[in-house]
């Protein structure tokens, strides 16, 4: 027997509604409201935050600044934010469900998309 599931899929917000966003002041640099506003949207859209709990949940913890070695040349070397999701449901359970436990999502968010690994 084979039970398909299937999830709700959220909408894509397409660059017209994203401007808009700008537009109607809702996102912004002007005032503490529209600041937050835009780093909650761009921490979710950047780092694919999916669930309510991970945006319930974000602490500044979870972001950090990194370096790693430029491919194309070892001398020079490449910033970027990683996201590190705290926690899953896929880990819960007691001590005999440890070595199926998932690792947490980790994403790198480079500020030239070609370089990251």
């Amino acid at each position: 027997m084979v039970l398909e599931l299937i999830l709700p899929v959220s909408g894509i917000i397409t660059f017209e509604e994203e401007d808009l966003l700008w537009t109607k002041e809702v996102v912004g640099v002007e005032n503490p409201t529209q600041l937050l506003h835009a780093v909650f949207y761009y921490c979710g859209l950047n780092f694919c935050l999916r669930g309510g709990d991970e945006h319930r949940a974000l602490k500044l913890s979870q972001f950090t600044w990194r370096e790693k070695a430029d491919p194309q040349d070892s001398h020079k070397m490449i910033a970027y934010y990683q996201y590190l999701k705290h926690g899953s449901k896929t880990n819960l359970g007691g001590l005999k469900q440890v070595r199926r436990r998932q690792p947490n999502k980790v994403v790198k968010h480079f500020a030239n998309p070609s370089l990251g690994d």
